[in-house]
């Protein structure tokens, strides 16, 4: 099973900047490939969220979250989050349709909502209350 490794390197300020060890670093990933595009970390919590795609049907994902299934295509996007240590997954899905979905870009608003941006091929994209819910 090839699994990516995600690497956070955290730097501590004092008098001058140093970045004298590896906080913490941990491997997070499915059979194929993932890619990761966004990482934002909450500036309360400190969570760690990530965005990205993924081609790996076994990606971990938890309990409760939106799609715990690989939707079928080349891709699908991937939401993650950790908490500030990166040692718990605080949760984990897929989002997309049969086809091929890419996510490029993350952002947190000031609750810690993430926003996710990128593009899908699919017509059965899942969509909620939609501007425009079909796929043109």
């Amino acid at each position: 099973m090839k699994k990516l490794a995600i690497f956070w390197l955290v730097l501590f300020f004092s008098q001058t900047l140093k970045a004298t060890s590896l906080s913490f670093s941990t491997f997070l990933g499915g059979g194929s490939f993932e890619y990761f595009r966004g990482i934002e970390i909450n500036p309360v919590t400190h969570e760690i969220v990530l965005s990205g795609f993924t081609d790996s049907f076994d990606f971990p994902t938890t309990s409760g979250t939106f799609d715990n299934s690989f939707n079928g295509g080349n891709r699908d996007v991937l939401v993650t989050k950790f908490d500030s240590t990166a040692t718990n997954l605080i949760f984990s899905t897929f989002l997309g349709g049969a086809e091929e979905e890419r996510s490029y870009t993350l952002d947190l608003d000031e609750n810690g909502f993430a926003y996710v941006g990128g593009y899908s091929f699919s017509s059965n994209f899942p969509t909620a209350n939609a501007y425009d819910a079909t796929h043109n």
